[in-house]
């Protein structure tokens, strides 16, 4: 690759750092690290152009050409050189419409039997649907995911298609939304994350 144009970028990318093959910006130039200000997300490979974005709801990636071109930067794509650029497949997820209601008692019953609070779980935006729990999972302030447990044991019932005794699921989730750690929003990317099993 070409270094000179890729010294056209550098300015514009504010403070970078080097790591290995590849140059770090403080910042990612499309989503600026978003609502928590993640840093050093965005990078750029020397040898081939391609760059992209780890966070999640950014993710942005293409080349050296792009990249300039989103800038406002000349870069030249010269006949004997190619920037290879790396695109990671989008998948296109859906916004959970399904609106959820307030806390039930027998939902508030059924968490303080594990000792959690109805104040934890109005704090952690737990909700209700069609007497189920709903757990509503938020990136960047924005209701992505919804995933639905029973609040007791599941029971088994007699399937009308086969006639065969089954148990209905203790949990489900809305079709189609995008999957996120629970929690996501209430992270802080400069402590230590601890990652445990269950909503709960």
């Amino acid at each position: 690759m070409d270094h000179e144009q890729l010294n056209k970028i550098l300015p514009y990318l504010g403070q970078v750092k080097e790591k290995g093959n590849e140059i770090h910006a403080l910042y990612c130039p499309f989503c600026s690290g978003g609502r928590h200000k993640d840093t050093y997300t965005f990078a750029i490979n020397k040898s081939t152009g391609a760059y992209n974005c780890l966070r999640g709801s950014c993710g942005e990636a293409g080349n050296l050409f792009t990249l300039g071109k989103f800038l406002g930067v000349e870069i030249l794509q010269e006949k004997q050189s190619y920037f290879r650029e790396y695109r990671k497949p989008k998948k296109i997820y859906k916004i959970p419409k399904t609106k959820t209601a307030d806390l039930t008692k027998p939902i508030i019953d059924y968490f303080k039997l594990r000792g959690v609070s109805e104040e934890i779980l109005i704090k952690n935006r737990v909700t209700s649907h069609k007497g189920n729990i709903a757990f509503n999972f938020y990136l960047d302030g924005e209701l992505v995911f919804i995933k639905y447990k029973l609040p007791r044991k599941p029971k088994s019932y007699i399937d009308p298609k086969d006639g065969k005794e089954k148990m209905e699921p203790k949990s489900w989730r809305e079709t189609d939304a995008r999957p996120i750690l629970y929690g996501m929003d209430d992270c802080d990317p400069s402590q230590p994350l601890i990652i445990i099993e269950g909503e709960p």
